[in-house]
């Protein structure tokens, strides 16, 4: 087995989190033809060709086990809209963990419209539905607060 490697570092891009080091394995990918991307509307599609073999044995069972998470997540993912307003809640709430302070989900919502200005006005009743489902599926764990009131219905 293999040890676990960092995380890719992410910064507050203008789409979402953006990574350097993620769009440099997507062109290694794409350039030993193990992917694909193509052009859908707003959205690029990354599809993995049939030649890519998972090296399963590779991984920890705990990898594993987050790779399974990751799917199950990705699965629920409607739109490159959507998915921009998962990552973002999802990094915001990672930089706000970085920062060592207890966690308000109304920290994480504030956060998020520090980040994503045009959303004011426009998309707080998303960022709050997306900061519960993400809570609810075990992603983050902020603090509840009042202001937030739990719709389980939604969960993406």
């Amino acid at each position: 087995m293999r040890e676990s490697q960092p995380v890719s570092i992410f910064l507050e891009g203008s789409y979402g989190p953006y990574s350097a080091e993620v769009k440099e394995a997507i062109t290694v990918l794409s350039n030993t033809n193990l992917m694909t991307e193509r052009q859908l509307g707003r959205m690029i599609e990354t599809v993995v060709s049939p030649a890519f073999q998972f090296p399963d044995n590779q991984f920890t069972p705990e990898e594993m086990r987050n790779a399974d998470r990751a799917v199950d997540l990705l699965s629920r993912i409607k739109s490159t809209e959507h998915a921009e307003m998962v990552a973002t809640v999802l990094f915001s709430y990672e930089e706000l963990e970085n920062a060592g302070n207890e966690i308000r989900d109304v920290d994480v919502f504030n956060h998020v419209l520090g980040w994503k200005k045009k959303w004011a006005g426009k998309k707080e009743d998303e960022i709050t539905d997306t900061i519960q489902n993400l809570s609810t599926l075990g992603w983050i764990s902020p603090i509840p607060t009042e202001q937030f009131n739990a719709n389980e219905d939604d969960l993406f």
